[in-house]
C-alpha cells in the first residue's frame, strides 16, 4: 500500500512521541519496522520533500545514440536528402562502423523535420474508379447505421448458500491453520453483515478516508470510507449485530489498524488462504460471494422485513425479490392458506 507524503511524515511524529519502543509502536500501526527507516534516513536528509513517491524512470537511457553520432547521422542525410531512413542507416554503418537502425534513423531526421509529409507527395491516379459507387453509404468511410447486437442471456443466479454447521466447519478450518487465521475474522464479518470482500478487507479501526472502519463505541460499521466515491454497489452503514459486535471489541484489544490483519499488516487478497481453507474443509465451490450470498439468505430465513434487508445489505428490491425472498416464511403464504382454507 502506497502511503502519502503527509501520512508519512504523520506516521513518523507518531513514533518520534509515542512512550512506546519503536517496534511496539510500529507493530500497532502495521508499519514494517524496514519501511519506517528507509522512509526517516528520507526524512533526515531531504526533509518533508523526500518522503513523495519517487520515479521510476531511468535518469537516461541507456541505449540512447550519442549527440556526436546523431550530429553525424543529420550531416549525412543533409549531403544526401534523396536517400531514405533506410539507405541513410546502411550507409552510415558501412562508413562509420558504428550499428544504426532504420527506425532510429527515421526518429532522429523527423525531430529536425528533415522528413517529408505525405502530404506533399504525388501519387498518379487513374482517372475514374475502376468500380464507380451507386449509393450513398458506398461513398462514405464510416458506418451510416447502427450494427446490431444481441447479448447473451444473463446466467442464472447461484444457489450455494452454507447451512450452520458448514459455516462453523469453514471459521474452524480458516482458525485453527496459522497461515490463515486472518481468513476466520473475514467470514465472520461476511456472515454476520453481508458486506463484500473489498470492502471487509479495507476495515480499519478508525476513520479514515481510504476504506471503511468500525465504529465500537456506537456500535456501527461504516463500510465506505469518506473519500471514496459511491458506485453501483451499495455500501450503506449499518449496525452491527451484537454477536460480531463481541469479537470486533476483542480483536481491537489485541492491536492493530486494520480489522482484517496478519501480524498488524493489511491483507491485500484472500486468494490463496480461501482456497486452502475451502479444500481442506471439502467446499471447492464456495467463493468468498457466497458468505454475501449466505447472510441475506439466513435473514430471509429468520422473517427479516424486505425494507430492512435492502437497507441493511445494500441490495436492490428487484434482486432481493427474485433472488432470495422464496426463503422467506410469508413467500406466498397467502396463497397456501387460501388453497387450504374450506369453503
Amino acid at each position: 500500500m502506497r502511503y502519502p507524503a503527509a501520512e508519512k511524515l504523520e506516521i513518523i511524529r507518531l513514533v518520534e512521541q509515542s512512550h512506546l519502543p519503536v517496534r511496539r509502536t510500529l507493530t500497532k500501526t502495521g508499519i514494517p519496522p524496514t519501511t519506517f527507516y528507509r522512509w526517516y534516513d528520507r526524512f533526515v536528509e531531504h526533509g518533508p520533500e523526500g518522503l513523495e513517491d519517487r520515479t521510476s524512470c531511468p535518469s537516461r537511457i541507456w541505449n540512447r545514440i550519442p549527440e556526436a553520432i546523431r550530429d553525424q547521422i543529420v550531416a549525412l542525410a543533409l549531403e544526401e536528402p534523396e536517400m531514405s531512413p533506410r539507405e541513410l542507416a546502411v550507409r552510415f554503418t558501412d562508413a562509420e562502423k558504428y550499428f544504426v537502425s532504420e527506425t532510429s534513423v527515421y526518429r532522429l531526421l523527423k525531430s529536425h523535420d528533415l522528413i517529408t509529409s505525405p502530404a506533399f507527395i504525388v501519387i498518379k491516379a487513374a482517372d475514374e474508379f475502376k468500380d464507380k459507387t451507386t449509393a450513398p453509404n458506398q461513398m462514405c468511410p464510416y458506418l451510416t447505421s447502427a450494427p446490431r447486437v444481441v447479448l447473451p442471456q444473463r446466467p442464472p443466479s447461484k444457489e450455494r448458500w452454507l447451512e450452520r454447521d458448514e459455516a462453523a466447519l469453514l471459521v474452524w478450518t480458516a482458525w485453527r491453520n496459522p497461515a490463515s487465521k486472518h481468513l476466520a475474522r473475514f467470514i465472520l464479518i461476511g456472515l454476520y453483515t453481508g458486506t463484500r470482500k473489498q470492502a471487509i478487507l479495507g476495515l480499519q479501526f478508525g476513520p479514515n478516508t481510504s476504506g471503511g472502519w468500525v465504529d465500537l463505541e456506537r456500535g456501527f460499521m461504516h463500510r465506505r470510507g469518506s473519500s471514496q466515491r459511491v458506485t453501483k454497489k451499495l455500501q450503506p452503514t449499518i449496525p452491527i449485530p451484537r454477536q460480531l459486535l463481541g469479537h470486533l471489541r476483542r480483536w481491537a484489544r489485541a492491536g492493530g489498524r486494520w480489522v482484517v490483519t496478519d501480524r498488524g499488516a493489511r491483507i491485500g487478497d484472500i486468494k490463496t488462504a480461501w482456497n486452502r481453507a475451502t479444500d481442506t474443509a471439502g467446499m471447492p465451490e464456495v467463493t468468498p460471494h457466497t458468505l454475501r450470498h449466505t447472510a441475506i439468505t439466513w435473514a430471509m430465513q429468520r422473517g427479516a422485513k424486505m425494507a430492512d434487508a435492502v437497507r441493511f445489505f445494500g441490495v436492490s428490491a428487484p434482486t432481493l425479490e427474485s433472488v432470495y425472498w422464496h426463503h422467506h416464511p410469508d413467500h406466498q403464504k397467502s396463497a397456501v392458506e387460501a388453497m387450504e382454507r374450506r369453503r
